[in-house]
């Protein structure tokens, strides 16, 4: 929603916008622990906390940061922000891994939802 109603009108904006930061609060942070455990580094939700103040937005900053730490490249935006900076770019090898990877940590997702409905009943 900020973003349909953020670059139209500020005074409707800004509220938006703080509206979804609220919202994916928790998910953004739970992407990050689902992904970290499907590359198979916990910690590397830890190592991604260094890289947090460079990222404009409160949330995407969490999943992007523990992925670069996850397979150890550098994520960056050119003027905005560098993740995991000691690290080098990644390749196509990479890319092909963080596809799997994400594929994975969508699979946790579901299963951890799964297991909450059936606890839940």
């Amino acid at each position: 929603m900020d973003s349909m109603l953020g670059y139209r009108s500020k005074r409707v904006g800004t509220p938006a916008a703080r509206l979804d930061d609220a919202v994916m609060w928790l998910p953004a942070r739970l992407s990050a622990l689902l992904l970290a455990l499907a590359c198979g580094s916990p910690r590397s939700v830890t190592r991604a906390r260094a890289w947090l103040d460079g990222v404009p937005s409160p949330n995407s900053g969490w999943p992007m940061g523990t992925a670069a730490a996850a397979l150890d490249v550098r994520l960056e935006k050119p003027g905005v922000y560098v993740l995991n900076p000691a690290r080098g770019l990644p390749d196509v090898a990479t890319a092909q891994r963080s596809v799997t990877r994400v594929g994975v940590a969508g699979v946790l997702a579901y299963v951890l939802a799964a297991l909450g409905v059936v606890a839940w009943f």
